[in-house]
């Protein structure tokens, strides 16, 4: 049985590779996005400690002004760096999207040649089965042949000697 070659091999082999190189894209980018959430959490959670800090040691007995003021500079400071990562998470929420469009189009592609590969091997499959019923059909019908030329042979002596009988 003839094995099947796929012509397209390497050029499957490099939409497979630019594929798994897209999977690692989305994953380094899934990744940054996530780690920015996480520094917006840890600045939340920053403002909510400061704010419970102030309001457990702060707001009791006479206020110290440079305190308060100390505080509404740190919130500020906390809110401003807050925005600056949810901005930063925008941006990587959308280069997460376009990474994603990108290894969309590169598993359709990957898919298309692997599809045309399942097609030409069962092309090739069936070509090699068909070969294979003709090459048996030759075989029997030697064999056929055979038997007939001998059953030819064995009538042709049979009449002859069915004919020296009767002119005996």
């Amino acid at each position: 049985m003839a094995r099947f070659v796929f012509k397209l091999a390497a050029a499957y082999e490099l939409r497979r590779r630019e594929e798994q190189a897209a999977q690692r894209g989305v994953a380094e980018r899934q990744r940054d996005a996530n780690q920015l959430r996480q520094e917006l959490m840890r600045l939340n959670d920053d403002l909510v400690g400061a704010q419970q800090d102030l309001r457990d040691g702060g707001l009791t007995g006479t206020l110290d002004p440079s305190l308060l003021s100390a505080h509404r500079r740190y919130t500020n400071d906390v809110a401003r760096r807050g925005r600056d990562v949810m901005q930063r998470i925008d941006l990587a929420d959308r280069l997460l999207d376009d990474a994603r469009r990108a290894l969309a189009e590169k598993t359709r592609r990957r898919q298309a040649l692997e599809r045309l590969r399942d097609k030409q091997k069962q092309e090739h499959d069936d070509a090699e089965q068909r070969r294979e019923l003709a090459d048996a059909d030759d075989a029997t019908g030697r064999w056929l042949d055979g038997l007939r030329a001998q059953d030819a042979i064995a009538d042709d002596a049979g009449f002859a000697m069915a004919a020296e009988e009767v002119s005996a």
